[in-house]
């Protein structure tokens, strides 16, 4: 379960996960980040779950890991981006899809 707490005049997001806390901000698409690098052509290390957007290198997360440029590009809409750290000081931008698990509805 995820909360909310200011670091440093920023809200930023709390995860405990079994791994230890996780903190987020600065949620983003990637079609913001492209533009604000000022590109679509990108990079991808599957081993090393590195991604490269500009000059600016990013960690690939859980969900996206494995995957190569060619997958990566498919899913480039749903693709968010977020500034993650482990120790609420040393953030690294991090790539994910926001969804994961399957859906359905209720029927009564």
């Amino acid at each position: 379960m995820a909360t909310t707490t200011i670091n440093n005049g920023e809200q930023v997001r709390v995860n405990e996960t079994s791994k230890g806390t996780i903190y987020s901000k600065n949620f983003r698409s990637m079609k913001e980040e492209c533009a604000k690098q000022g590109t679509t052509d990108f990079r991808v290390n599957k081993e090393k779950h590195s991604f490269f957007l500009g000059g600016q290198a990013y960690y690939v997360g859980p969900s996206l890991q494995g995957m190569g440029a060619a997958e990566i590009a498919a899913k480039g809409k749903d693709i968010q981006i977020c500034d993650s750290s482990v120790d609420g000081q040393k953030w690294v931008p991090c790539l994910f899809l926001p969804t994961s698990g399957e859906g359905a509805s209720f029927a009564f």
